[in-house]
């Protein structure tokens, strides 16, 4: 099946509306054909610009409300996340329909699936899903992986601490060497972050030191701390349980103890393993859970209510009409069925694209071009002060600082938005942790950045930036950075651009570097970008301009002028 989207730009629903018809007619033609199944790749991320947590929720819900409401074929629907990424906001999605509908009437069992992994135990502690793992934590793709260490924070010996360095490379033990080059050390009931490298497929290292009097302190921190900083999945060893020889079903209940704790906050992780090396831990742990009253064994994900049915009209006027065959010749494909349902389906075909209409060709026959995006189009959505999208913009504002915001705009630039995505995903595929994706700071002035919004960023659209760090594009944490070098326009406006960067793995900077530096431990990597402190990084240089998306324009002023 092929289906014609509208891009998404966060205001109006048109396209939300459109999205949703066209799950829903895919569902409604397996059922009159019969059909017993149905897979979904998560559309509408790419080119149509959809937040992968929105497709994910609208493709759910009209699954759910397809099946609760009819009695057909289908017993199947399957939705193929090509990413880690994609797959967990599916299961985060899917847990919340519930909640979202509790008047649902209709039951019917729902169930995700990832890559098969044997002697996996899925618990629930309170709502919180806990997975007891027989593996090696260093293998994880969680977004964290937690290790224990002494004060020093050598990695050296036998471990946990020592397997992840082996597999992590020496800029690990680097970067704890700069941390405590200081005179700094890692106090017991600490958490200190890393960013992974190497060969982990994990976003961050959590290193921890604890003695047993504070190990429930300590993972419950890594909890909290995760969650705080929007993470989303942690894997735990059983700490303390090697060098320090801690009891295993006695680490086990304080861990069981520490995610209760954690329930009582009003924070939330997707997912939290314990990953277990050696057979007879794996298995004092698996009993201690098994045992606990707080631990609710699951076999399946949760069983999840179907919400009631939204009558569509749009859907009713294309409902008769069954698109049965699709000629594709680059952006043009056909549609063909009875004539007067196919002429009823055009009128409304035609009022949810944005494409030139749909022009007959013979007897019943549509041609439907579909104008290519051309490199430089772009718009700008001035968003209202009061959406939830401009306000989780001002979070990235500090409350009291020196600017106030005028205006804010989303630039819409579906070629360039495409590359970018694209970059994002060959990052990923070779390590998770290179397709960090952050949001940074961009200072611009008003010629420039029409240039920026039509062709992304570049090294001469730069204003007057210090090349102390590298020889590149040079994005900050502070709006008040990005912009102490540049002089406002003529109504003493300024301009900044919070933008999507993908910092990946980073090095130190230094003013002799003109490229990404190669890896020390494997040569023919390069880092993604470099930054000014390894720690507290406030400004990434990045030498790829795709590795950058404008995905706001904010106009600011200077709070003495207003």
């Amino acid at each position: 099946f092929h289906v014609v989207l509208k891009s998404y730009d966060g205001i109006g629903k048109e396209a939300e509306e459109v999205f949703k018809i066209s799950v829903h007619r895919c569902l409604e033609v397996c059922a009159k054909r019969n059909l017993s199944s149905i897979a979904f790749p998560t559309i509408g991320i790419g080119m149509h610009l959809f937040p992968i947590n929105v497709a994910a929720r609208l493709m759910i819900k009209e699954a759910t409300q397809f099946l609760a409401n009819k009695q057909c074929s289908l017993t199947a629907i399957y939705f193929a996340a090509y990413s880690d990424m994609e797959f967990v906001t599916f299961q985060h999605e899917l847990r919340h329909l519930k909640s979202e509908s509790p008047q649902a009437s209709n039951v019917s069992d729902y169930s995700m699936w990832g890559k098969e992994r044997k002697n996996k135990n899925v618990f629930r502690i309170r709502g919180q899903i806990v997975e007891i793992i027989h593996g090696d934590i260093t293998d994880e793709q969680t977004d964290i992986i937690v290790s224990s260490t002494d004060r020093d924070m050598k990695l050296y010996g036998t471990g946990v601490a020592a397997a992840i360095s082996k597999k992590a490379g020496p800029e690990l033990q680097r970067f704890c060497d700069e941390y405590t080059s200081h005179g700094a050390f890692l106090d017991a009931g600490c958490v200190i972050k890393a960013p992974a490298c190497g060969n982990l497929k994990c976003k961050t290292i959590f290193h921890t030191n604890f003695q047993w009097d504070c190990l429930e302190k300590t993972v419950l921190k890594c909890l909290r701390t995760a969650a705080e900083d929007g993470y989303v999945s942690i894997s735990f060893p059983a700490l303390g349980t090697g060098n320090r020889s801690f009891p295993s079903e006695k680490t086990a209940s304080v861990m069981i103890e520490s995610i209760n704790q954690f329930c009582n906050t009003s924070l939330h992780l997707d997912l939290i393993h314990i990953v277990l090396l050696q057979d007879d831990m794996y298995k004092y742990f698996l009993k201690t859970f098994q045992s606990s009253e707080l631990c609710k064994h699951n076999t399946e994900a949760t069983d999840i209510k179907a919400p009631n049915p939204v009558h569509n009209e749009q859907m009713e006027a294309i409902g008769s009409v069954e698109a049965t065959s699709f000629d594709m010749d680059i952006c043009c494909f056909t549609v063909c069925g009875e004539s007067s349902n196919v002429e009823s389906a055009v009128v409304e075909l035609n009022k949810l694209t944005s494409a030139p209409p749909l022009s007959n060709v013979a007897g019943s026959e549509y041609h439907l071009r579909v104008p290519e995006t051309q490199e430089g189009l772009f718009q700008m959505i001035t968003l209202e002060a009061s959406s939830e999208e401009c306000k989780s913009v001002l979070l990235h504002f500090p409350q009291h600082g020196n600017y106030d915001i005028i205006e804010v705009q989303r630039i819409v630039n579906q070629s360039l938005h495409g590359r970018y995505i694209s970059v994002q995903e060959e990052l990923y595929r070779s390590s998770p942790s290179r397709g960090t994706e952050r949001l940074l700071f961009f200072g611009t002035d008003k010629q420039t950045y029409p240039k920026i919004n039509a062709h992304g960023f570049h090294t001469d659209f730069q204003k007057s930036v210090s090349v102390s760090y590298g020889k590149g594009l040079h994005f900050f944490r502070s709006e008040a950075c990005a912009i102490a070098s540049l002089s406002p326009d003529d109504s003493g406006f300024y301009y900044v651009y919070l933008a999507c960067v993908l910092t990946g793995e980073f090095t130190f900077g230094g003013s002799h570097i003109v490229q990404a530096p190669a890896k020390y431990s494997n040569p023919s990597v390069l880092y993604d970008s470099v930054v000014d402190n390894y720690i507290n990084p406030s400004i990434f240089v990045i030498f790829n301009s795709l590795q950058a998306y404008p995905r706001y324009l904010i106009k600011l002023k200077s709070s003495s002028i207003i």
